[in-house]
């Protein structure tokens, strides 16, 4: 396991929510002063914060009014808070150089008397781009001077998302046992406020720190207690996340088949909600699981699964370790063709995330350079502006018509469906009643058909005394007892199958029509034989019902399933319920 790889993966998940409680929730303004003359520009200070995950391009545009509006006001605060929500746009939208020098701007507007919290919140953000930035001295300087400020002020919701970003910090940094100390700090201040989530949060984070250092049993007690939490108050994204920390640490102490149990469950949250990275990130991890216990065709699958995935993805790194992991599995099969294909796919994505390095570093200092050339030609824009403004403010339009109109169709679809499913449950309780009715009359044409071939043995028994008193009868009697034989076996036969007959017409009622157009070559022996077999009754049953021997229903049954043209393996009693 690439460990390097993995912390840098498992941290774009944590600081996602560093964003949300970091940037998105700390800097937003809380309490407007929704003076009469300012509601054109809380208009678009609303506009701004509400398009920054769903539409940056929108967000821009609505920050651009409110400055202009703040900057026409003269009002530098009016002013700070808009740049702010924009500053949040950019640094979400993975343009943090950018975010980073607004944040800057909006720390010079508030470094006065007076703004001592919105100067706080904006140091954080200012901390958290430095530490994405991969700049620890500048980030824990911002940080520590934030909590300086906010101690003061007793904002205790503030200081615990500062511990948390300073833990985060040193996480990255690899002194876990410091980060966890920020972490307990934060988890005390969660405790403090009763706040679960941050709680979670933070022992989630706790576990990552144990299981970098080797500390697996903690690390365990950790994402167990997060996977609880979550099991009761469920949410796939974060549920995929701790299955798939789970499986690390299992894969860790070499518990294959836990680790790989882990993975599946990871996948199968995070299908629930598409989350393609976490998806095929899981299914690499699983991979190596795999490729480490030699099971070499379950270790391809799944990195063709994840590489299937992420080919559609921007994450070089992770194709890297994918190539890598596929070269592994068929050198070992000794496949050497394909490992060597495998082998240069894996050699031109390492190059290619050494060279996006480079460029990242190049792209930082182009930032710096653009922002500063792009304040001048700003002045040349506001003409034009004017025009996108209003073309802009039509598509905003359009669009929210065209929303509706597809909100009400999807609404007309929904009651249709509804509907649908409303008529087939109605149709299922319909056929599942007539199935009980239909089971319930067999059951009991069985139990009457059983009853009766009680009957018949009854009269057969008594057959078999009458005849054996037949020697010890004088001449002039025997003609009658001949006569009493023949009518009781009579009798039998055809009393019992009347009876019988008439019933199971009652229950199944196109049965002899149906078998009859099939098999027209059938005799009445034949068809009450069918009769009897369709309720899956015994040979012995049978023969005490027809008064016969269980030999010649045996040959019965052979002659019939020879008519009916069935092989050996079917079964004749199932060939005729299906009819």
């Amino acid at each position: 396991m690439n460990y390097s790889i993995f912390k840098k993966l498992i941290i774009l998940f944590c600081f996602t929510i560093s964003v949300q409680c970091g940037i998105s929730e700390e800097t937003e303004t809380k309490n407007f002063n929704k003076e009469e003359n300012n509601k054109e520009f809380y208009f678009y200070l609303e506009n701004a914060k509400r398009f920054q995950k769903i539409n940056p391009d929108s967000a821009h545009y609505y920050a651009k009014k409110a400055i202009e509006i703040a900057s026409a006001k003269n009002d530098e605060f009016l002013r700070a808070e808009i740049l702010n929500a924009d500053a949040i746009t950019y640094a979400s939208c993975n343009n943090i150089v950018k975010g980073l020098n607004i944040f800057k701007e909006v720390y010079r507007i508030y470094d006065k008397p007076g703004k001592e919290k919105e100067l706080s919140e904006v140091m954080s953000n200012i901390a958290i781009c430095y530490e994405w930035l991969n700049q620890y001295d500048s980030s824990i300087f911002y940080l520590f001077s934030s909590i300086n400020m906010k101690s003061a002020e007793n904002d205790t919701i503030g200081l615990m998302k500062s511990f948390h970003n300073i833990g985060n910090v040193f996480s990255k940094l690899g002194d876990y046992k410091k980060s966890n100390d920020y972490y307990q700090k934060a988890y005390e201040f969660a405790v403090s406020l009763n706040d679960k989530h941050e709680q979670i949060e933070l022992i989630n984070n706790i576990g990552l720190n144990y299981r970098f250092v080797g500390n697996y049993d903690s690390a365990l007690c950790c994402f167990n207690e997060y996977l609880d939490y979550y099991s009761n108050n469920p949410n796939p994204l974060s549920l995929g996340m701790v299955y798939n920390n789970l499986g690390l640490v299992y894969q860790d102490i070499n518990k294959k088949n836990k680790a790989t149990s882990c993975y599946k469950m990871s996948i199968n949250n995070l299908e629930k909600i598409g989350h393609k990275w976490g998806i095929a990130n899981a299914y690499h991890n699983m991979a190596q699981v795999y490729n480490n216990n030699n099971m070499l065709d379950s270790a391809i699958f799944c990195s063709k699964q994840s590489a299937l995935i992420i080919d559609s993805l921007d994450y070089p790194e992770l194709n890297r370790d994918i190539y890598k992991t596929l070269y592994e599995a068929y050198q070992k099969k000794g496949n050497s063709i394909k490992a060597l294909r495998n082998y240069k796919n894996y050699i031109a994505f390492k190059d290619t995330v050494f060279n996006l390095e480079k460029a990242r570093l190049i792209e930082e200092l182009e930032t710096k350079y653009e922002t500063s050339k792009k304040e001048i030609e700003n002045q040349k824009l506001k003409s034009e502006l004017k025009i996108s403004e209003i073309r802009q403010e039509k598509i905003f339009l359009i669009s929210a018509v065209i929303i509706v109109l597809l909100l009400a169709i999807v609404l007309v679809v929904l009651l249709m469906r509804k509907n649908i499913i409303h008529k087939h449950e109605l149709s299922l309780k319909e056929s599942i009643i007539l199935k009980e009715r239909l089971d319930f009359s067999n059951q009991e044409l069985a139990s009457k058909a059983l009853h009766l071939a009680s009957q018949n043995e009854f009269r057969t028994k008594m057959l078999d005394k009458i005849s054996n008193i037949y020697d010890h009868v004088k001449e002039s009697g025997r003609k009658n007892i001949k006569m009493l034989l023949h009518d009781l076996e009579n009798n039998i036969n055809e009393n019992a199958w009347k009876e019988f007959e008439t019933r199971f017409e009652q229950v199944h009622k196109s049965f002899f029509d149906e078998i009859n157009r099939k098999f027209p070559g059938l005799t009445p022996n034949d068809r009450r034989l069918c009769a009897f077999l369709k309720l899956n009754m015994t040979t012995k049953d049978i023969a005490l019902l027809t008064h016969r021997s269980p030999r010649s229903i045996e040959s019965a049954r052979y002659r019939l399933r020879k008519k009916f043209g069935l092989a050996p393996e079917n079964d004749i009693s199932k060939f005729l319920q299906s009819i």
